[in-house]
C-alpha cells in the first residue's frame, strides 16, 4: 500500500466554572513527496496539531493538567494515552485476570477431555406405557 497523504488531528475539551467548556482542536493534512519517510511526517505532523492546541489553551491562559504534562521534555508522549496511572494499573489487572481465566477454562476444557466421565448415569429411551 502506498500512503498518498497522512491526515492527522486532535482536539481538548477543558470544563470552565459556570458549568461552561473550552473546546479547540486542530488537523493537518500533508501530502507525500516520493521518498518521503511516511513515519517521520506522521510524528511530526501530531506534533504540530497538538502544539497548536496547546498555545491556543495557554494563550486563553487556561491551565489544563493535559497540557502540563504534554510540556514535561521527560516523557513527552504519555499524556497522548490519556489514562491516568491508575487506569493503567487497572487495565494491567484486567487484562491479567482475562489471562487467568483463559488458562483456568483451558485447563478445565483439557481435564474434561482427558478424564474418563465418571459416575455419570446413562439414560436409556422406554416404551411407554401404562403402569
Amino acid at each position: 500500500m502506498k500512503v498518498k497523504e497522512i491526515t492527522v488531528s486532535t482536539s481538548r475539551k477543558l470544563g470552565l466554572p459556570g458549568y461552561s467548556s473550552f473546546d479547540v482542536s486542530a488537523f493537518v493534512t500533508v501530502s507525500l513527496e516520493k521518498g518521503d519517510d511516511v513515519q517521520k511526517i506522521y510524528l511530526r505532523a501530531w506534533e504540530t496539531v497538538e502544539k497548536q492546541v496547546l498555545s491556543r489553551i495557554t494563550d486563553k491562559g487556561l491551565e489544563s493538567p493535559v497540557a502540563k504534562e504534554a510540556q514535561d521534555p521527560d516523557d513527552p508522549q504519555d499524556w497522548l494515552e490519556h489514562e491516568s496511572p491508575d487506569e493503567q494499573k487497572s487495565k494491567i489487572r484486567s487484562a491479567k485476570k482475562v489471562k487467568e481465566m483463559k488458562e483456568d477454562l483451558k485447563k478445565a476444557n483439557k481435564l474434561a477431555r482427558d478424564e474418563p466421565k465418571k459416575n455419570v448415569p446413562s439414560i436409556k429411551p422406554t416404551k411407554g406405557g401404562g403402569d
